[in-house]
């Protein structure tokens, strides 16, 4: 097996996990901030 055959699935993991993160926790201030901005 190759010694790289996991790097591909645990990177899409990792970088699916951070942007789930990232996305939670900047949605709350973002929609705050378009709802100030269309008022």
């Amino acid at each position: 097996m190759k010694k790289n055959a996991y790097a591909v699935p645990l990177a899409l993991i990792f970088s699916l996990f951070f942007i789930w993160a990232i996305s939670s926790n900047l949605l709350p201030t973002m929609i705050r901030q378009l709802m100030k901005t269309f008022e």
